[in-house]
């Protein structure tokens, strides 16, 4: 059967609307407490905002790592292949200290995410114990 395209677009509406509202039926339809008393469970490991930025944090800085350490090997590839070429040394010199800044950054960057959650932990807590571990972090920092 043919139908008009005014037909097919209500018919599609009708279909939209009754699987919007069989949606909620079929979540909520089955786990624990039965019914509209389903309780959902967070997927995820953390409990709260900070804990997972500094867990995206953490694996950035794993996998920036591995990418100096590709870079820093290419570097001192560069440096051998250059055989007292004065451009092809000055090409590697500095691709070996982007290299080297590019990994402060990154680190920095991650001591800066762990310093902010661990204020902010320390900051919930109203412990004094948890207060000084705030100024020997903050005083690690400063000697790095």
């Amino acid at each position: 059967m043919n139908f008009s395209p005014k037909v097919k677009n209500v018919w599609g509406a009708i279909m939209a609307s009754l699987f919007t509202l069989l949606i909620p039926l079929i979540s909520y339809g089955d786990g624990e407490g039965g019914g509209l008393g389903t309780i959902i469970k967070n997927p995820l490991a953390f409990d709260d905002i900070g804990s997972f930025i500094q867990a995206a944090a953490d694996q950035v800085r794993n996998i920036a790592i591995i990418i100096a350490v590709i870079f820093l090997i290419w570097a001192g590839f560069k440096f051998v292949t250059a055989q007292g070429n004065e451009s092809e040394l000055k090409k590697a010199k500095e691709m070996l200290w982007y290299t080297i800044i590019g990994i402060a950054v990154i680190l920095g960057a991650w001591v800066f995410v762990s310093a902010i959650k661990t204020t902010v932990d320390n900051l919930r807590a109203s412990d004094t114990y948890q207060v000084a571990s705030i100024k020997s972090q903050v005083y690690i920092v400063k000697v790095i």
